[in-house]
């Protein structure tokens, strides 16, 4: 598959912006949209990309009120596998712990819907999410104002293996380094944070592989007594319980025996959580292989 000619008018315009990459390329990427593909082999250690602090749109800059036009005719014109365009019966498929997210999610789009519309008539609705989404899912962490759009750079697809580039900022801008060899032809991933699975379904739509080192945040499943909940709190143990695919935390062993034999092993049957997870991956496959393009 080649990419959309928006993208290759934009990569065209990386050079007038001083925008540097080293041997990689934006690429289309199975079930995961456009992602980064090293073009020759790279070295441990090799910056691979390099955004000034000047092309990072971000209010208050009346100098730059507006995106790019070539940058941002890439960004997406659809969610399809974000839970906040679900139809209720899937939303009702999600954990409990991803539900909360969502519904927290749903309170900042209407907050900033209100306040949007203080400002201006928005007769659009629907496209007012679609541009919240593309700023929601693509911001980078920046110290002044918290978050900022950055280009290219947002073109990285997430990983939390070790293999990750890392991306630092400096008073230059944002740059982007190898931390282990990559082979030619190999998915080039940066890391955004250390999330759930929950949380990146829900933030950024999407659920992490089955390589990948997921956990699940335990804390809404698990009901405890007035007393088991003061013995907890007592020990330093309250809250923060996680299963991932080593087992439970060394909090949620703590909870268990305060709360007696067979607990833990009660939550996970009580709910299914990874039967639960498995029908979310099935729905979100589904929708990117375009099953269920239709319905969403």
């Amino acid at each position: 598959m080649s990419l959309p000619q928006a993208h290759t008018q934009f990569l065209s315009t990386l050079r007038t912006q001083n925008i540097h990459t080293v041997s990689i390329t934006p690429s289309p990427i199975p079930s995961a949209g456009i992602g980064i593909l090293a073009t020759s082999a790279i070295p441990a250690g090799t910056t691979i990309a390099f955004v000034p602090r000047r092309q990072h749109p971000r209010p208050p800059n009346p100098r730059n009120p507006l995106l790019p036009s070539p940058w941002i005719s890439t960004f997406p014109s659809s969610f399809p596998t974000h839970p906040l365009l679900w139809p209720k019966e899937h939303q009702s498929l999600l954990p409990s712990s991803a539900i909360r997210l969502l519904s927290d999610q749903q309170t900042r789009l209407a907050t900033d819907l209100a306040s949007a519309q203080e400002l201006t008539d928005i007769d659009d609705e629907a496209s007012f999410t679609t541009a919240w989404l593309c700023v929601n899912t693509r911001t980078l962490h920046f110290p002044v104002g918290g978050m900022t759009l950055c280009p290219f750079i947002d073109y990285f697809n997430h990983s939390s293996s070790p293999r990750a580039c890392a991306v630092t900022l400096d008073a230059r801008g944002y740059t982007v380094t190898t931390t282990c060899a990559i082979e030619k032809g190999e998915e080039v991933f940066v890391t955004y944070g250390s999330h759930s699975g929950d949380f990146c379904l829900v933030e950024y739509g999407f659920v992490p592989s089955k390589k990948e080192g997921d956990y699940l945040l335990l804390d809404a499943w698990m009901e405890f007594t007035e007393e088991q909940e003061g013995r907890l709190r007592g020990m330093g143990y309250w809250g923060r319980y996680v299963l991932d695919r080593e087992g439970f935390c060394y909090r949620a062993k703590t909870a268990g025996r305060v709360c007696g034999e067979g607990f833990l092993k009660g939550v996970v049957e009580r709910e299914g959580l990874r039967s639960r997870w498995r029908q979310v991956k099935e729905i979100v496959d589904a929708v990117v292989e375009g099953g269920l393009m239709g319905e969403l």
